[in-house]
């Protein structure tokens, strides 16, 4: 297993044992509301308008700093991205948005198969595809997860992954 696999493994056993030390009600009978999940969407939109617009205090904004806090992704040549620990992303953001500061146009951006599942009455786990067309139509599919916490009655981002095709078919 690679260093990924193995951060990824110890990631969901984590977030398994502190969900289930977490829950006040039978899992079966945790469910979200309308309202839960169109605030848990529209800061995801948020995230990524602020990302396509460089501003990372806006993009940091969304999310809280945990014991898991870490933004994940590959990248076009099969390395990938990471950073653990809300200081440490908002750094690599500000450093990046400093280097490549220009204002990207936001794609159209469709998201479906939304999943929703709660750990806590606090904690969630939300996955969905997120489709986007290039500046030169080249086609885009991600499969995105958040994990979500809720503090102060506010959904706030925690953990971001994305794996992305980087806009090549698979056979």
């Amino acid at each position: 297993m690679n260093a990924l696999t193995l951060s990824n493994l110890s990631f969901f056993a984590l977030m398994i044992t502190s969900a289930s030390l977490t829950i006040k009600q039978p899992a079966a009978a945790l469910k979200f509301s309308t309202a839960d999940q169109y605030a848990i969407r529209k800061i995801i939109e948020d995230e990524t308008t602020a990302y396509f617009n460089r501003d990372s205090t806006r993009l940091i904004s969304f999310y809280i700093d945990e014991d898991v806090t870490q933004s994940v992704w590959n990248s076009p040549d099969g390395s990938y991205g990471m950073y653990k620990g809300l200081k440490s992303m908002r750094k690599n953001f500000h450093d990046a948005f400093i280097k490549y500061p220009d204002i990207q146009p936001q794609p159209n951006i469709e998201r479906t198969d939304w999943f929703f599942k709660p750990f806590s009455d606090e904690w969630a786990w939300v996955n969905f595809i997120q489709k986007t067309a290039g500046r030169d139509g080249k086609q885009f599919t991600n499969y995105e997860t958040r994990v979500v916490k809720k503090v102060n009655n506010s959904w706030k981002l925690v953990v971001m992954y994305s794996l992305g095709d980087h806009g090549v078919k698979s056979k």
